[in-house]
């Protein structure tokens, strides 16, 4: 018979015990219409083999079978309304029930205008405070709380969260970088940078070699090159005729003899013509203790006829306008004071000096020297005066009367300015104030001494008093030590660092003391000093 299977009575009983309606079920759906008929007929009762038979599985020699896991779909299970759902209502566990739509809306408390169909906020009323609680992750902003939130509002937001280095114009609108400042510059929201006036300092340049020189000798214009020494000089101009410049370069052997002149050419002086005098003495002259005019009967040398031995022989006459160097020496063999003068035109007196006594059995003597601007045919005299009546020391080293003018471009004027104020002794001096008080008429700076002396060792020094109404003493003294004659018999020194002050003010009064000297029988010391 077709769809018909024999089971034993007793296994029909357990697969009915283990798995209940549901396997009858399932076995009906599965086998459609069977009868199921015991173990007769001569058909022997037999069982089911354990195995998997589809959506069930048969295990434990055939006594138990299970659903597999996902075989109950929708199609088996219990057929239900329309409009229905399944949840259990019933209090406690229990089977699932079927419910309708109307008692879950119930349940769910969706009652009134919210009947579970809501697509829309329309219709859901409540508070602010009730909202505000609903939403946890925030506050809602409503409708009436704030101004409307409009462009401009954004615009000025934006304006004020931006940093120094932007600007917000208001209205335009606009964002754009600030203006730069500082050593570079650019308009606000402009690329065109410009660096700013004088702000490239030397560290900020770029380095350059030692000894280098900005400047450009590249030909055109174009970037500033770091010029030699050579480069530079090469592009100066050269000092010449109204030419601020270089000094010219000057030959492969250059001659000391030569001067720069004003042309820019170097240039060998021209020789010219000194115009000097020296006269002297061939016999003493007696002279009282009134200045007398020394006469000359002796020229050592006469380049410009300035005098005569015979006719107004105690003059030196002017032949030409200009500037003069004048020194007289008024010497005696005896120990007396000497007092002389230079006098201009036999009235004016243009210099004088005065020496006291050097010591017993000590000749004296006395030297004047200044610069003078003379005109043609002036006359000078050199005057001389003793304590007593002495009579003048005669010869080549007795009393002298020089003259020299001072002219550029020969070698006579070449220390113009150089004049020197001093004393000399004969004899055997001693130590003390020697010779007498010697005013210098014009501003000027020691520059030096010169010492003279046959023999032995002296060492002298200086006083200095401003003019005015006191002679300089042994408390106005500007020597420190004093200078020395130590060694040989003759010292010219420009060493003035023993001088307390080397300034010499105009008329200024000098004295000069021996302060010890051993074995000197002549001696001359000078004074240099430099005008200023």
């Amino acid at each position: 018979m077709p769809n018909q299977f024999f089971l034993k009575k007793e296994l029909i009983q357990k697969i009915i015990a283990s798995a209940g309606d549901v396997i009858v079920s399932a076995i009906n759906k599965t086998l459609g219409s069977t009868t199921w008929q015991g173990g007769g007929g001569g058909g022997g009762g037999g069982g089911i083999t354990d195995g998997d038979y589809g959506d069930i599985t048969v295990g434990g020699g055939g006594t138990t079978m299970a659903i597999d896991n996902g075989a109950v779909t929708l199609a088996k299970q219990a057929d239900m309304a329309t409009a229905s759902v399944v949840y259990r209502k019933t209090a406690g566990s229990g089977a699932p029930e079927v419910q309708t739509l109307a008692t879950l809306k119930t349940d769910l408390g969706l009652t009134g205008t919210n009947n579970g169909d809501q697509t829309t906020i329309v219709g859901i009323t409540g508070t602010k405070a009730q909202f505000d609680t609903a939403v946890t992750d925030g506050n809602i902003l409503y409708v009436g709380d704030v101004t409307q939130y409009t462009d401009e509002m954004a615009q000025d937001a934006v304006g004020a969260m931006i940093d120094s280095s932007l600007t917000y114009v208001d209205g335009t609108p606009l964002l754009q970088r600030a203006a730069l400042t500082g050593d570079v510059t650019a308009s606000a929201g402009s690329n065109a940078t410009t660096i700013a006036t004088n702000a490239v300092t030397n560290a900020k340049a770029a380095q350059m070699a030692t000894q280098t020189i900005k400047g450009r000798t590249t030909a055109g214009t174009g970037n500033a090159e770091d010029l030699t020494a050579t480069q530079a000089t090469a592009i100066l101009n050269v000092f010449g005729a109204s030419v601020k410049g270089l000094v010219p370069a000057a030959a492969a052997s250059p001659s000391s003899a030569k001067y720069l002149s004003e042309d820019g050419t170097f240039t060998t002086p021209a020789e010219g013509t000194v115009s000097a005098a020296r006269v002297s003495q061939s016999a003493g002259q007696s002279i009282t203790t009134t200045l007398t005019a020394i006469n000359f009967d002796t020229e050592t040398f006469d380049t410009n006829t300035f005098h005569d031995n015979v006719t107004n022989n105690t003059r030196l006459t002017i032949p030409s306008t200009g500037y003069y160097s004048v020194t007289g020496i008024v010497n005696t063999d005896a120990n007396a004071v000497a007092y002389g003068g230079i006098r201009l035109n036999g009235s004016t007196y243009i210099a004088k000096a005065g020496i006291g006594n050097a010591g017993a059995s000590t000749a004296n003597g006395l030297v004047i020297t200044v610069t003078y601007y003379f005109s043609t045919n002036d006359y000078i005299e050199l005057m001389g005066a003793f304590g007593t009546t002495q009579t003048t020391k005669s010869g080549a080293d007795g009393t002298l009367f020089m003259i020299n003018k001072i002219t550029t471009g020969v070698s006579a004027p070449v220390n113009a300015k150089v004049r020197t104020i001093g004393f000399s002794a004969t004899g055997t001096p001693t130590t003390g104030q020697q010779g007498s008080y010697v005013v210098f008429p014009v501003a000027a700076t020691i520059t030096g001494y010169k010492i003279v002396a046959n023999a032995g060792t002296c060492t002298i020094k200086t006083w200095k008093i401003a003019s005015g109404t006191s002679a300089p003493t042994i408390a106005n003294v500007i020597s420190t030590s004093g200078v020395s004659l130590s060694s040989g018999t003759a010292i010219i020194s420009s060493t003035v660092t023993d001088f307390t002050t080397t300034s010499v003010a105009a008329n200024d009064i000098f004295a000069f003391d021996l302060t010890a000297v051993s074995g000197v029988t002549n001696l001359l010391f000078e004074l240099e000093l430099t005008i200023t």
